[in-house]
């Protein structure tokens, strides 16, 4: 996903995060590298921001676009 307004991710559960500029990644977590077609899975984060706070943009799941939600 996409930050648009200089938001920094703090925190990430159930999946490895990370931040490059204003775009977050998460990976599968050691314990769930199996993940298959169909399969619910949820992970979350936390982040900060400095002035406004414009809800993330770009999902995608392994390229492909999808819902926030």
């Amino acid at each position: 996903m996409t930050f648009t307004a200089g938001q920094r991710l703090t925190e990430g559960w159930s999946g490895t995060w990370t931040q490059r500029g204003n775009r977050l990644t998460a990976s599968a977590p050691p314990w769930k590298t199996d993940l298959q077609p169909g399969e619910a899975f949820t992970t979350g984060f936390n982040g900060s921001f400095a002035a406004s706070n414009p809800a993330p943009t770009g999902f995608t799941v392994n390229g492909a676009a999808c819902p926030a939600g």
